[in-house]
């Protein structure tokens, strides 16, 4: 059992059991309210600004494989985990949306 963060592209995110908060996703901007998120193309150099690592997104298909690929290579912290993950999905779809629990 846990908290999941299912976006648009089909990627699903299990957020950290007992380690991560569900507003964790809030931290990279786009617009939303409890359980449910939006970014454009636009957020994509807020979320940027907002990572503390350096990841090369061009060594991942920008396809939902690729942003398997990259989760399963990041060994970083969760909140850090989620906003890569979510920017690498803005890499190959121009809205990307997310339904998650609280």
């Amino acid at each position: 059992m846990g908290r999941y963060a299912v976006f648009n592209t089909e990627f699903e995110y299990k957020f950290a059991f007992g380690a991560q908060a569900s507003g964790d996703i809030q931290l990279f901007g786009g617009i939303g309210e409890e359980g449910f998120h939006e970014w454009t193309q636009d957020d994509k150099k807020y979320i940027l600004d907002n990572l503390s690592v350096s990841v090369d997104f061009e060594k991942y298909e920008k396809t939902l494989d690729g942003t398997y690929a990259l989760k399963n290579d990041l060994h970083i912290d969760y909140t850090q985990m989620l906003g890569c993950l979510i920017y690498h999905q803005l890499l190959y779809t121009d809205e990307l949306t997310c339904e998650y629990d609280i």
